[in-house]
């Protein structure tokens, strides 16, 4: 399958280039995006929003949000076990060259969960909420811990859109 042989080769291209650009201070800073517990209070400013728009039906949506988001990480492990693709670090056609501020996770990075995560969380409040401000601040909010991901050389462009 040369277009696939063609496309994981740009992949790592991509990856490299926009991996390449790192400072100590982008490395704090995309540490900040990627860990996961930064996103707690994002999660309870959505909590909140979600109490005081919908009150005691909030419960059934909080609910929902949770198995979605249980839903979405778990199966992206899953994929990751099928396909197999290697992370950046692990990946010896990159690996040397690659800029790798937290290594964390296993072998496999095909798809991102962080990405599946954080993209969920933005199509289901934006389809709850229905504000375009909300919105844009949580699609930027995926796009950050997206790039971030590939920042600190845990996945390629496309575990990202995989994700």
């Amino acid at each position: 399958m040369e277009w696939l042989d063609a496309l994981l080769r740009y992949d790592g291209q991509l990856f490299l280039s926009l991996n390449g650009h790192h400072t100590s201070w982008w490395d704090t800073a995309m540490l900040f995006f990627t860990r996961k517990e930064s996103w707690l209070p994002l999660y309870l400013v959505l909590i909140w929003l979600m109490v005081r728009s919908f009150g005691s039906r909030s419960w059934y949506i909080l609910v929902f949000l949770v198995i979605g988001l249980v839903v979405s990480d778990q199966g992206t492990g899953i994929i990751k076990e099928i396909v197999e693709r290697q992370r950046p670090g692990y990946d010896p056609a990159v690996s040397p060259l690659t800029h790798i501020v937290l290594r964390k996770g296993g072998e496999f990075g095909f798809p991102s969960s962080h990405a599946s995560n954080a993209f969920f969380v933005v199509a289901f409040t934006g389809f709850l909420f229905r504000n375009r401000t909300t919105l844009m601040a949580l699609l930027l909010w995926a796009l950050l811990v997206s790039y971030s991901r590939i920042y600190v050389g845990a996945h390629f462009p496309l575990d990202l859109a995989g994700g």
